[in-house]
C-alpha cells in the first residue's frame, strides 16, 4: 500500500485516510502478545468495509475437527481464527448524531504502529455531515506484562462543537466470520452483565465446550479532571457496557480509558471465568494507564533486547527485525 511507510524509527505509518484499504490496513496495524490478538480496526462506528478481528490463543477452527461440525472431506477453513467478542468498540455521539467515520470528513489523518512500544496510535480531525468538528487521538496496547489485559486511551477535543459528547464503551458479542460458504453461527452468548463498575460477556463456541469472557471497566475525564458520576448501563442480549458523557465547549477535551481483560477456558476454570475476568479488569483500572503502560513497555523492551543489543545491526535491519518480532506475537 503506497500510503503506508516505515519511518527511520521502524514504525509503520499510514497517512491517507481516503486511500486506505481496510482489509490490508487492519491486518498490517495489528497488535498481539501471544495470548490476545487484535486487528487494527477503528474504535468508532464505521459503516464501510471492515472486519473486526479480536482473537484469543487456543481458538481456531481445528477445535471443530472432532466435534461433528465438519462433514466435508476437505475443510478449507481449518486453522482459521474465529472472532471473539469485539472489545475495542467505543461509539461516539455528538448530541444525537452518531459519528460514522465512513460518512464524515477525515483530515490530518495519521495511524502509527510503534514497534518500540508495541502500541497503536491514531490522530485525526473529523467533521460530521452536520458540520461538527472535533479532533480524535487514540492509543492502545495489549500488555506484555499482564498477558490477559489490553487498554485503550481515547481522547476527543472539540474544535467548534458545543453540546453533549457521549461515548459508549461496549463489548460486542454480535461478531461474524468470513465463512460465507458454511454460514454457521459461531457463538452462544451465555451471559451479558453490566454492573456499576465492570461489564462482561460470557460466550461459548457452538458445538464445542470452549468458553471466553471479556470484561471491561473504564475511567472518564474532562479537561484532566475525573468525572465520577454514575454511567448509564448498556445490557442487551449480545452487548454490555456503558454510556458516559459531558457537555463541552470549543477547546474542551474528554478522555476515556477502557480497561479490558480477556480470559478463556483453556487456561481458567469455566465456573470462575466471568468473576476472574471482572477482577482483572478492575485491577487494571485501579493501576491506571501510566503504570500499566510502563510495565508493558518494560516487558516488551526486555523481549527486544536480543535484537536491540546486537551492536553490529544497522538501524534499518534492527527496525525490520523488531517489526517482524511484533508480527510474530500476532499469531499463535
Amino acid at each position: 500500500m503506497k500510503n503506508i511507510i516505515q519511518n527511520e524509527a521502524g514504525n509503520l505509518i499510514e497517512t491517507d485516510f481516503l486511500q486506505r484499504k481496510s482489509s490490508d490496513s487492519e491486518t498490517l496495524f495489528s497488535l498481539g502478545n501471544g495470548k490476545m490478538f487484535q486487528q487494527g480496526n477503528f474504535e468508532e462506528f464505521f459503516s464501510g468495509e471492515t472486519v473486526s478481528g479480536s482473537y484469543t490463543k487456543g481458538l481456531d477452527d481445528s477445535i471443530f475437527e472432532n466435534s461433528g461440525a465438519w462433514k466435508m472431506p476437505y475443510n478449507p477453513f481449518a486453522k482459521m481464527m474465529i472472532n471473539t467478542p469485539d472489545w475495542t468498540s467505543i461509539v461516539l455521539r455528538l448530541n444525537d448524531e452518531i459519528v460514522d467515520l465512513n460518512v464524515s470528513k477525515v483530515t490530518n489523518y495519521s495511524q502509527v504502529l510503534n514497534v518500540r512500544e508495541a502500541s497503536l496510535e491514531r490522530i485525526f480531525d473529523l467533521e460530521t455531515p452536520r458540520g461538527h468538528q472535533i479532533n480524535i487521538s487514540t492509543k492502545r496496547f495489549i500488555s506484555f506484562d499482564e498477558l490477559h489485559t489490553a487498554v485503550i486511551s481515547y481522547n476527543i477535543r472539540s474544535l467548534n462543537f458545543e453540546g453533549r459528547i457521549s461515548l459508549m464503551p461496549v463489548l460486542n458479542g454480535d461478531v461474524t466470520n468470513d465463512y460465507t460458504k458454511l454460514n454457521q453461527l459461531r457463538w452462544n452468548v451465555l451471559q451479558t452483565r453490566t454492573q456499576r463498575d465492570v461489564a462482561h460477556i460470557w460466550t461459548q463456541v457452538r458445538l464445542h465446550d470452549f468458553h471466553t469472557c471479556p470484561a471491561m471497566s473504564y475511567s472518564f475525564f474532562k479537561n484532566n479532571e475525573e468525572i465520577k458520576s454514575i454511567a448509564a448501563k448498556i445490557e442487551k442480549e449480545k452487548v454490555a457496557g456503558y454510556s458516559v458523557g459531558a457537555d463541552v465547549r470549543s477547546g474542551d477535551r474528554l478522555t476515556l480509558y477502557k480497561y479490558i481483560a480477556l480470559l478463556n477456558s483453556s487456561e481458567f476454570p469455566r465456573n470462575t471465568l466471568a468473576e476472574r475476568a471482572c477482577e482483572l479488569s478492575l485491577f487494571a483500572r485501579q493501576n491506571g494507564w501510566n503504570a500499566l503502560f510502563d510495565a508493558h513497555l518494560h516487558a516488551w523492551n526486555n523481549i527486544c533486547k536480543a535484537i536491540t543489543e546486537k551492536s553490529q545491526l544497522s538501524t534499518e535491519k534492527e527496525n525490520e527485525m523488531l517489526l517482524h518480532l511484533l508480527n510474530q506475537y500476532c499469531k499463535y
